[in-house]
């Protein structure tokens, strides 16, 4: 009992207090890849190595694979069913060729959800999605490195299916090189919209801006095609010629009159349906080469349109060879472009005006 009271009335002895090491972190595990994130100057380029790396790391996963081989049959598929839909549940004759073109246009639709996707959700670690650094142009890069990934895929799919099918390999490729042009165009406006406005409202302009590209420029054209039709006089057109797929390309009018008929003024609106990817894809895969009715007779009507010559000696006006003609390919890039730059430079402002004010 002595030595009980003498221990009691001792000095005490504290007992060691043991601190965590990395405390007040939600994820223990990223903080090694956080503090490899600086903060200074140079800190978005490192931080865009960082999200390369990981989209590299996806990549090669077997997921991936998965994913881009299932949307690829899916577009053959999809393709083969539309064709047998369209002959009436029969196999055309010419199924294999026409396949092979249609499977590379949806390919072009389906780059479009991608992209837009991608860049909504990118797929990053944590720590990058909230370091300061980060903005819709790191967002866009990630889904183009991802798209770009999708592009050489298509082209090598499409390339054994035109090597299978006897078609024309220049589709193959005019169709993986729109693919990442609509990758660009539409990451853009997923990073952009991401960034520029409210989670909510985001989403709507994006996929608003995406359906206008997709279908509502067609659409326009046809909603506004009542408004340009007038009653013009028209005379008598000779020594007319047509190209091989036979487009008026010249004509000479006499003075006498032939008549009035109602004269579509397509010239004024046609360049909005340009900007359609799948519009696109036609005047582009028309210029390869390739020798497929279709791809032959959509340029040349929606060159006929944007050239105002389906009815020749309106009001007198003749044409030659040297005619000027409106590049619709060219005007559609740069629509689509013009598009995709707009949303992505008002998300970088905001993103900008936010990291300035501390939000």
């Amino acid at each position: 009992m002595v030595g009980d009271e003498r221990q009691d009335q001792g000095p005490r002895v504290e007992e060691p207090v043991y601190e965590v090491i990395g405390a007040g972190r939600l994820n223990p595990e990223a903080a090694g890849d956080d503090s490899d994130l600086p903060r200074g100057p140079g800190a978005a380029r490192v931080l865009l190595g960082h999200a390369l790396g990981e989209i590299a790391r996806s990549v090669r996963s077997g997921r991936f694979w998965l994913q881009s081989a299932a949307m690829l049959l899916a577009s053959l598929g999809t393709a083969l069913l539309v064709l047998m839909v369209v002959n009436g549940g029969a196999v055309p004759p010419d199924a294999a060729r026409g396949g092979c073109i249609l499977t590379a246009a949806i390919l072009v639709v389906v780059s479009c959800v991608l992209a837009l996707t991608w860049a909504r959700r990118p797929g990053m670690a944590e720590a990058i999605r909230e370091h300061p650094a980060a903005g819709p142009f790191l967002y866009w890069a990630v889904a183009c490195a991802r798209g770009a990934v999708f592009a050489v895929l298509a082209a090598l799919f499409l390339l054994a299916l035109a090597y299978t099918t006897k078609s024309s390999p220049a589709v193959a490729g005019v169709a993986a090189a729109l693919v990442f042009l609509e990758v660009l165009v539409f990451a853009a406006v997923g990073a952009g919209t991401l960034w520029w406005f409210s989670k909510t409202t985001s989403r709507v302009v994006a996929w608003s801006a995406a359906f206008l590209l997709l279908a509502g420029n067609v659409l326009a054209v046809a909603a506004l095609l009542p408004t340009v039709r007038t009653t013009e006089r028209v005379l008598v057109a000779v020594n007319i010629e047509r190209d091989d797929s036979g487009r008026l390309v010249s004509w000479q009018c006499l003075p006498e009159l032939r008549g009035f008929t109602e004269v579509d003024h397509t010239e004024r609106i046609v360049w909005i349906a340009a900007s359609n990817p799948l519009v696109l894809f036609g005047l582009l895969a028309a210029g390869s080469g390739a020798e497929d009715d279709a791809l032959v007779w959509l340029p040349g009507e929606m060159q006929n349109a944007a050239d105002g010559s389906q009815v020749p000696c309106v009001e007198g006006q003749e044409r030659d060879r040297t005619a000027m003609e409106l590049p619709l390919a060219a005007v559609g890039i740069a629509l689509q472009m013009s598009m995709g730059g707009l949303f992505l430079a008002g998300g970088s402002r905001a993103a900008g005006n936010k990291s300035a004010s501390g939000g």
